[in-house]
């Protein structure tokens, strides 16, 4: 799929192990969002998260569906993942690309393969903090309290598809 905007075409697609070092360095360069505390001693269980190593081995899971968004160059400007067809689990965008609907984008993407997959309607997230309002505004609601964990912090969320769009025929 193409998306079309001022800055040009983008394209999302399947992750493919030609894509981990973009992904890596994308996630690391926005790793900022999620981190609270960066002397926490545990930060580094969260960074390794992000190498190419952990990257590769999470978009070969058979329980994960990892999409990017690429513009033509073709530089990685997105990335998305869902792990179970209910759980997003990555939603990254380059701050040059935010504010187009690329993360919607992607979102949608991600929510149309977890229903063809026979999701009944049922996501979940754990968004950081500067995340919330993005994922409020694709439905999300706040599931509990601001966790911090890792050096991290971030608030669990959930969307029921039925509850959601009762809301937006309000």
């Amino acid at each position: 799929m193409k998306h079309r905007s001022a800055l040009g075409d983008i394209s999302i697609r399947i992750a493919n192990s030609g894509d981990v070092s973009g992904i890596s360095r994308l996630l690391r360069s926005l790793s900022h969002t999620y981190i609270v505390s960066p002397d926490d001693p545990q930060v580094d269980i969260f960074f390794a998260t992000l190498t190419e190593g952990s990257i590769s081995r999470f978009i070969e899971r058979p329980d994960v569906v990892y999409l990017v968004a690429a513009t033509s160059t073709p530089e990685l400007v997105g990335a998305a993942a869902i792990s179970g067809d209910e759980k997003v689990e990555h939603l990254f965008v380059d701050p040059a690309y935010q504010g187009i609907g690329l993360g919607r984008g992607l979102w949608e993407h991600l929510r149309d393969h977890a229903l063809q997959s026979g999701n009944p309607g049922l996501f979940k997230v754990n968004s950081s903090l500067n995340a919330v309002p993005i994922y409020e505004r694709f439905g999300f609601v706040i599931a509990g309290p601001k966790v911090e964990r890792y050096g991290g912090a971030y608030v669990p969320m959930i969307l029921t598809l039925a509850a959601a769009q009762h809301c937006q025929s309000l």
